[in-house]
């Protein structure tokens, strides 16, 4: 089958990983082979468990009804020192509700096809959303500089620098 060079958003389907769907058959790792994020290690070792334990919320992105990618979602929190100061309310507590990707991944047969792109405005769109109802006021995620210029596109914006050599990184959903 010839994949066209960028996938149609509309000829996706995202949902919650169910009983019958197998991500641990994607190869997420990058065109070199290596996984400077641990997506693979996530997919071979943790994705399950903590889907199970209600760790995090496994996605699943299907194309023609064939997974080609995943992420999960989480609640979390962010420091109010990471927040740009535009958007800080100083008469609040030291973090404000946040929903981290925690981990996102596209087959390795599907990289640079705009999966991932479809991927980020589904989950800023269900933060929006979740906002709307619970007060989730950003989304945040860890990468590497390498891939940071894939989010700023989506304007997110570097928040620090971690110890692991990766960046933090924030968005406002208001």
């Amino acid at each position: 089958m010839v994949l066209p060079e960028k996938i149609n958003p509309d000829d996706l389907d995202i949902d919650i990983v169910s009983d019958g769907d197998d991500i641990s058959v994607l190869d997420c790792t990058e065109q070199d082979g290596t996984d400077p994020l641990g997506v693979q290690e996530f997919l071979r070792t943790k994705a399950q468990i903590y889907s199970r334990n209600n760790l995090t919320s496994l996605w699943r992105v299907k194309y023609e009804g064939k997974i080609v990618g995943f992420f999960t979602l989480s609640m979390s929190s962010i420091g109010l020192d990471q927040v740009p100061q535009r958007n800080q309310v100083k008469e609040t507590s030291a973090r404000y509700p946040a929903l981290l990707i925690g981990q996102m991944g596209v087959d390795k047969n599907y990289q640079g096809r705009k999966i991932g792109d479809a991927i980020c405005k589904h989950c800023i769109g269900l933060a929006r959303k979740v906002n709307e109802r619970v007060a989730c006021a950003c989304i945040t995620l860890q990468t590497t500089e390498a891939k940071a210029s894939f989010y700023q596109k989506y304007f997110f914006e570097t928040t620090k620098k971690l110890k692991n050599g990766q960046i933090a990184m924030y968005l406002s959903t208001t």
